[in-house]
């Protein structure tokens, strides 16, 4: 077992899906393809602040709590503000050229794609098959509870955040701080509920995702494994694919 195996934490002689996403994380990412820790701490951080914000009047009552409530709407309008702003500079080159950057995109993605096929397709197919056919399964189960969990994946886009901002701010006026904690102690909880809903959907729409990635790598390999077909032209001086040193 070479360093780069050590490091991944995985056996070199067996296929499991911890192995996978040790390939998967060893490749290579776009700029823009992972928020930085500052842009997902800033989100969280801001998101907190919004639950603060309707909660804090209900537990701290008088002109204290009306400060507290005016410390919370600043800290959240910054947080996300700046978070907002490093997402916008994050993808500005997809916003400038869309088409060319998505294509960009698709050729590097292919060139991953074939190499962790290659690496897969040593194992034996036996193995592959199974490995997918328990993965379509978890994916079905999985698919069933994240719909009634969230109501399905399209809910979980940037919408709803606006939206609960909207409900906070519609009656709002500058200078009347007060307005923005004028919610009762049940409105407060259903909010903070929402956003811990909306928060952990999209925790389960990451695997979701991330099981997709398996899903086709697994079949792929399978079927090039059966074939007998070298997903990977042979060239000179070519790069070693992901995992080449599977038995």
């Amino acid at each position: 077992m070479d360093g780069r195996q050590r490091h991944a934490g995985v056996d070199a002689d067996r296929l499991g899906f911890e192995r996978i996403e040790a390939m998967i994380r060893s490749l290579p990412a776009a700029a823009h393809e992972q928020a930085g820790r500052w842009e997902r701490g800033l989100l969280l951080a801001g998101l907190a602040a919004a639950v603060l914000a309707v909660t804090v009047r209900q537990i701290v009552p008088g002109a204290a709590g009306a400060v507290l409530v005016l410390v919370c709407v600043v800290i959240e309008l910054v947080t996300l503000g700046i978070s907002s702003w490093l997402s916008v500079r994050r993808h500005w080159p997809s916003f400038r050229h869309p088409t060319r950057t998505f294509a960009h995109e698709l050729d590097a993605d292919f060139v991953h794609y074939r190499r962790l096929v290659a690496a897969l397709r040593r194992f034996p197919h036996a193995q592959l098959e199974a490995r997918l056919r328990y993965l379509r399964t978890r994916r079905q189960s999985m698919q069933q509870g994240l719909s009634l969990f969230t109501g399905g994946l399209e809910r979980l886009g940037i919408l709803p955040v606006i939206g609960v901002l909207y409900l906070q701010f519609r009656d709002w006026r500058w200078g009347d701080w007060t307005r923005l904690s004028d919610v009762n102690l049940l409105q407060a909880l259903l909010i903070g509920a929402l956003l811990l809903v909306y928060l952990t959907g999209w925790q389960l729409a990451i695997v979701h995702r991330r099981t997709a990635v398996y899903e086709a790598l697994l079949a792929e390999a399978a079927h090039v494994r059966e074939a007998g077909i070298s997903p990977v032209p042979s060239r000179p001086g070519a790069a070693a694919p992901v995992g080449a040193d599977v038995a």
